[in-house]
Order: structure tokens, then C-alpha cells, then sequence
């Protein structure tokens, strides 16, 4: 509802600038009215217009002022009624691969008055630096301008990097591109690993428990990812699986 427009001073040519004069029109409108009169207020180099309607342009220019009279008008700046966006959360990974993450994200909930126009992603280099880079190139046609957009298969990563994790993010933009970034995805750059080759066995039984014994899974097979723990289910016999441990 409100905006506060900023002019750099302009230097003297004959005479003091002795102030400056602000004009701003609606909605892409030729019409122009004076809203700030500060012809003799030198010191003056910014203004607040209030009231203003959320997601409509208003376009601005100005002139400095002498004792000779008003120059001619600057260059016309053109921006929104839009606040920032409400913060949102990480991205999530629904799949993953060793050759591909694919994440998805929900919007933010407040747009700041101005509409989502579209989002970006970044990631890092899987270095644990925080330089970002974004994918799956700069200005992602399969990514920018695209509000309704939730998800992505970002598919560009560095060489031999799998198994390394990556730091991903979402920037949504509104009008005058007004950004807001998203918190932070950890990820590895890996897949699920191969099926166990052999069975859990049985390596003693009593009246009461089973001791049962697993093979572990060779490094070769964990999907580029270390193995963080094995799950072992029990038939109930009826083929209904549960975990047990």
C-alpha cells in the first residue's frame, strides 16, 4: 500500500538546484500528477506515496527546479505495489538417482500482494561451498515464468559427482522481480542401492526368539550413497510384511 521512490541530487548548472518536483501515473496511464512539490526543499531526495492499490504499476519521473524554472522531466521509472513474499520452506526430493534429483516445493503463502510470476532453483556445487549456481542452466526455460510450477528434474551436475551431496534452492520472483528464497535441501546425488544378493539367516532359534543374521550390502551396490541402516520385515503369514527391526 505504500512505496518510497529515492532520486539522486542534481548538480548545480548556473544557479542552486533549489528542490525537486515529483509526478506519478496509474496503471500505465500518459496522465501524470504532481504528487511531491519540493522546489525549495533542496535536501529532499525521496518520497513516500501511500494509499496505493496492491499489483498496480505506477510509473514516476521527476524534475529539478532554480531559480530559472523547472527542468525538463527524467527518464519515467516504472514499478508495482508489491511487498516481499512470505518465506517458504526447503525444497523436498521425491526421487533421486545418481544421475538426477527431482524436487518439488509448495509456494509461498503470502505473495506480498503481487502474484507469483514464476520461480528459479539453484544448487551448489556439491563441494559444500555456498556459491549457487542456476539449473539446469541460467534462466531455465523449463523453470522460469512458470507460476503454477512445483516441481523439477534437475539433470546438470558437475562430473563424477555422485554420491556427493548437493545444497538446492527455489527463489520465487513477483512483479519488478521482487525475490524470496526458499530454506536449503541437502541432498546426495545417489540412488536406492541394489536388493540384498542373499536373505537374512537364521543363526539360532530357542522356544521364545530367533537370532537372525543379515549379509551386508557391498559398496559397490549402496547406489553412490553410504548405507545408513537395513530394515528387516516379518511375514505375518498372510504376505502382509511388517518391520520387526
Amino acid at each position: 500500500t505504500q512505496m518510497h521512490i529515492y532520486w539522486t541530487a542534481v548538480g548545480d548548472k548556473d544557479l542552486p538546484t533549489t528542490g525537486y518536483i515529483l509526478r506519478m501515473a496509474v496503471g500505465g496511464s500518459d496522465s501524470y500528477t504532481k504528487i511531491y512539490d519540493g522546489r525549495y526543499n533542496s535536501a529532499q531526495l525521496s518520497y513516500l506515496v501511500q494509499s496505493l492499490t496492491a499489483e498496480t504499476s505506477y510509473s514516476f519521473k521527476l524534475t529539478a527546479y532554480n531559480y530559472n524554472g523547472e527542468s525538463t522531466s527524467s527518464s519515467v521509472a516504472t514499478f508495482h505495489a508489491c511487498g516481499r513474499p512470505s518465506t517458504f520452506p526447503a525444497p523436498t526430493a521425491t526421487t533421486t538417482t545418481s544421475t538426477a534429483i527431482t524436487i518439488s516445493w509448495t509456494a509461498p503463502t503470502n505473495d506480498g500482494g503481487c502474484s507469483i510470476s514464476g520461480y528459479a532453483v539453484y544448487r551448489n556445487p556439491g563441494d559444500g561451498t555456498t556459491v549457487y549456481s542456476e539449473v539446469n542452466s541460467a534462466n531455465d526455460a523449463a523453470v522460469r515464468n512458470k507460476p503454477t510450477l512445483s516441481t523439477l528434474a534437475i539433470t546438470a551436475f558437475p562430473g563424477s559427482s555422485e554420491g556427493k551431496d548437493f545444497w538446492i534452492k527455489v527463489v520465487a520472483f513477483t512483479k519488478d522481480d521482487i525475490s524470496l528464497h526458499s530454506g536449503i535441501l541437502t541432498v546426495p546425488l545417489a540412488s536406492v542401492p541394489t536388493a540384498p544378493a542373499a536373505g537374512p539367516t537364521i543363526s539360532s532359534t530357542s522356544s521364545t526368539q530367533l537370532l537372525i543374521t543379515l549379509t551386508k550390502i557391498p559398496d559397490a551396490s549402496n547406489g553412490y550413497s553410504s548405507i545408513r541402516s537395513y530394515e528387516l520385515q516379518m511375514d505375518d503369514g498372510f504376505d502382509n510384511y511388517r518391520s520387526i527391526g
